[in-house]
């Protein structure tokens, strides 16, 4: 059933990862493509600010880089989207992160709202 899910999806699914000055890797976290944006977790305050930014997407082996995208935190914190100030909604959205990102393919968005607790949403 999951691999199923994986093969639909995994080329919409990348792995973020933060490195210093001097080139050591800070911490790496997963992000979706949905629409034009990408969606990731809000990690802004769990480390230091990172000199650059590497987003990989993957094959279906989940391993070997389809894309491999080298941007300056600057870029990255540039791209992202403001959401409400007073609340951290614990995720990120970013707009158009790299040249080539339109080439990407979208995760697929269901317009139900409501769905019952424990009712499979991606598979």
């Amino acid at each position: 059933m999951f691999r199923n899910v994986w093969k639909a999806c995994h080329s919409s699914i990348c792995l973020i990862t933060f490195f210093s000055k001097s080139g050591t890797s800070m911490t790496s976290f997963t992000g979706f493509k949905l629409l034009d944006y990408l969606v990731t977790d809000n990690v802004m305050n769990v480390c230091p600010e990172p000199a650059e930014v590497v987003i990989k997407f993957t094959g279906s082996d989940g391993i070997s880089a389809t894309i491999i995208k080298r941007i300056s935190w600057k870029k990255f914190n540039d791209c992202i989207v403001p959401t409400v100030k007073k609340r951290d909604p614990g995720y990120l959205i970013l707009k158009d992160p790299f040249k080539g990102f339109d080439k990407i393919p979208s995760l697929r968005r269901s317009m139900k709202f409501n769905y019952d607790i424990g009712h499979p949403v991606a598979v």
